[in-house]
C-alpha cells in the first residue's frame, strides 16, 4: 500500500513538472506549422494603396475621411523604410497609389514617389494640388519614356483662393506632363455648386482634361440631387459612376476576392489590410513596422456589400462564390487573435 502511494506521488510530481513543458512544446509545434491562409510571399502582389497620412492642410466641411475628428497619424520612418524594401519584392509594373489625408504633407512623400518609379511600378497620386507645380514637375521629370503616372486631383471650392488660378495651374501642369501624365480632376457635388462645377467641367473638357463629379456622402449615405442635376449626371455616365452603381447592387459575401493575395491596403499607422472594407477575420495582414503577410490564395469576402470600387477597378473580384468556405473561416477564426 505504501509502495502504491509512493508511486502515485512520484507520478503526480512528474505530471506537474512535465505537463507544462509538454503544453509549451505542443503550442510551439502548432505555431511553427504553416498557416493555412497566411504567407510571407510577395510576388503575387500587383496593387498597393498606401494612405501615408491622415493629416490634411485643408478643412473641407464634407470630408469623409474623418481626419479632423481623430488624432493625426502619419506613417513612421520605420514603416516607410520597410515599404521601400518591399517595392523590389512585388511584381514589376505593379500599381502603387499614395494617398492621404493629403499625401503631400508627409515629409517623405516625394521620396516615396521616386522609389516607386525607380522600381519600375506604376505610380498613382491623390492630391488637392495645393503646392506649386514645380514640385510635381520634379516627379514628372523622373518618369521614363512611354510610361505614365496617374494623378487624381481634388478641387475643393471652399479651400482655394481663386478658381481661375486653380484651373490655369491644372492646365499648365497638364501641358508640362504631356504623354507622361494621366490626369483627372474631381470635385464634390452639392446643390449650390452645380453650376460652378458644370462650368469647370466644360472648361477642362476643352483642354482634354477629364473631370468627375463626386457625389456627396453624408453619414455613409450617397446623396441624391434635384432632377435637373440627376438628368445631367446621367448624360455623363462616367466609368466611376457606373462602377459604384454596380458595386451598390453586388452581394459580395462569399465572393472570392484577390485582395490580400494580389493587393495590400496600408494605413498611416503601418497596419496592413486586405482592402478598404473591414470584415475582421483574415483581414489584418500585419504591420509595416514588423511583419507583413499575404494570403496564400484568394479568399471569400465576409461583407454583405462592398462599398469601394477599387477591387473591381483593379480586377480583384472574381465571379466565383464559396459561401461554405466563408462560413468555415468565420467559425474557425471568430474571436481568435492572429
Amino acid at each position: 500500500m505504501k509502495d502504491r502511494q509512493k508511486l502515485f506521488m512520484i507520478i503526480k510530481k512528474m505530471i506537474k513538472i512535465f505537463v507544462p513543458y509538454g503544453v509549451l512544446w505542443v503550442h510551439r509545434k502548432l505555431k511553427s506549422r504553416p498557416h493555412p491562409y497566411l504567407a510571407r510571399d510577395y510576388h503575387n502582389i500587383c496593387a498597393i494603396d498606401f494612405s501615408i497620412t491622415n493629416k490634411c492642410n485643408f478643412k473641407c466641411e464634407y470630408c469623409s475621411s474623418g481626419q479632423h475628428n481623430s488624432k493625426p497619424v502619419s506613417a513612421s520612418d520605420a514603416a516607410i523604410d520597410h515599404f521601400i524594401k518591399l517595392l523590389p519584392q512585388i511584381r514589376k509594373n505593379s500599381f502603387v497609389k499614395l494617398i492621404g489625408g493629403e499625401a503631400i504633407v508627409h515629409p517623405r512623400f516625394f521620396e516615396l514617389a521616386k522609389e516607386v518609379l525607380k522600381n519600375k511600378h506604376t505610380l498613382a497620386l491623390h492630391t488637392n494640388f495645393s503646392i506649386p507645380n514645380k514640385k510635381f514637375e520634379e516627379v514628372i521629370d523622373l518618369v521614363p519614356e512611354n510610361v505614365q503616372i496617374k494623378m487624381h486631383v481634388s478641387l475643393h471650392l471652399s479651400q482655394i483662393r481663386s478658381l481661375d488660378d486653380f484651373l490655369n495651374k491644372i492646365i499648365d501642369f497638364s501641358l508640362y506632363g504631356k504623354d507622361k501624365l494621366d490626369l483627372i480632376v474631381c470635385s464634390v457635388l452639392k446643390e449650390d455648386n452645380f453650376e460652378i462645377l458644370k462650368n469647370v467641367h466644360e472648361k477642362l473638357n476643352e483642354q482634354g482634361i477629364p473631370f468627375t463629379f463626386q457625389r456627396l456622402v453624408v453619414d455613409n449615405c450617397i446623396s441624391s440631387y434635384s432632377q435637373q442635376i440627376e438628368d445631367y449626371l446621367k448624360t455623363l455616365a462616367s466609368d466611376e459612376m457606373l462602377l459604384r452603381e454596380k458595386m451598390s447592387r453586388l452581394k459580395t459575401y462569399g465572393l472570392l476576392c484577390k485582395t490580400g493575395y494580389n493587393m495590400w491596403h496600408f494605413l498611416p499607422d503601418g497596419s496592413v489590410q486586405r482592402c478598404f472594407n473591414h470584415h475582421k477575420i483574415l483581414f489584418d495582414l500585419g504591420n509595416l513596422e514588423s511583419t507583413v503577410y499575404t494570403l496564400k490564395k484568394p479568399l471569400p469576402c465576409l461583407r454583405k456589400n462592398c462599398t469601394c470600387a477599387f477591387p473591381i477597378v483593379r480586377g480583384m473580384l472574381t465571379d466565383e462564390y464559396d459561401n461554405n468556405l466563408a462560413k468555415k473561416i468565420e467559425r474557425t477564426y471568430s474571436g481568435v487573435l492572429l
